[in-house]
């Protein structure tokens, strides 16, 4: 049905080709003089309890931050709107937030924050582009890009 797919790790199967793609970590945008914002690093888990914004485009990271949030009872709770109140209420508020790497220079937080990376593993992924190896010619455009981005890239 699909001549490729983006997906958050390989596809273990032998008529599919899983090449990697481009990597994506989330930071925690905190306002600048928060007690969190001299961290060089934090994990998800540390996060004292209080609204974390995020905006509402669903996605990997949301589902493995839910994940996270649910099974271990952390008291974050999840502030979701749409992309543009989410950069508003970032503008205009202390509340802390989520930002990844591409995502980073479309939202612009300001320079009224601090990008925090997060550490946990679940908040880092190499994304990976899957395509049936009998299909390869028909994907070959988008893999040219892809190899051209990540000459790019610089390693992120």
């Amino acid at each position: 049905m699909y001549d490729l797919i983006v997906t958050p790790g390989p596809i273990s199967d032998n008529r599919i080709q899983s090449l990697p793609l481009l990597r994506d970590q989330v930071y925690l945008s905190v306002p600048k003089g928060s007690s969190l914002s001299d961290r060089t690093a934090i994990s998800l888990r540390e996060i004292p309890a209080q609204p974390l914004l995020y905006p509402q485009i669903g996605g990997y990271f949301l589902s493995q931050m839910e994940r996270v949030i649910t099974e271990e009872h952390l008291p974050v709770t999840l502030v979701k709107n749409n992309f543009n109140i989410t950069q508003h209420l970032v503008r205009t508020t202390n509340f802390l937030a989520t930002v990844s790497t591409l995502s980073i220079e479309l939202r612009n937080d300001g320079t009224h924050r601090t990008l925090i990376p997060f550490s946990d593993p679940e908040m880092t992924v190499l994304y990976y582009s899957s395509f049936l190896k009998s299909g390869r010619e028909k994907v070959k455009d988008f893999l040219h890009w892809g190899s051209q981005y990540k000459a790019c890239d610089n390693g992120r």
